[in-house]
């Protein structure tokens, strides 16, 4: 997997937006309106376009179809979800060249 953005006709898009289509079995129960779900999808790239919007900044945009969906409830959903978010955000820190803050540093 790579986090670099590829230029496109010259332009250097500033960020990837993605849209997920499709239909999944993976949520057996009544949900509720407004309630939030975590679930987990792999998905395969049907598309991908450059747009240009109202402020002129160039986004790459991936359309994806699902292959596979699984809803992770409870506790087990949120151990996930959180997984997925710190391992996110050392990726977003790595490819900004952060350094993480030294064990115990304030």
């Amino acid at each position: 997997m790579t986090t670099e953005q590829l230029t496109f006709e010259g332009l250097e898009p500033v960020g990837v937006r993605t849209t997920i289509s499709g239909k999944t079995t993976s949520i057996q129960r009544a949900a509720a309106i407004g309630e939030q779900v975590v679930v987990v999808v792999r998905g395969t790239v049907q598309g991908v376009n450059h747009v240009v919007d109202k402020d002129g900044l160039l986004f790459r945009e991936h359309k994806l179809i699902i292959d596979e969906a699984y809803e992770l409830d409870g506790i087990a959903g949120e151990a996930v979800l959180s997984g997925v978010q710190a391992g996110a955000k050392q990726a977003a820190d790595k490819a900004a060249g952060r350094e993480p803050l030294p064990f115990g540093a304030a």
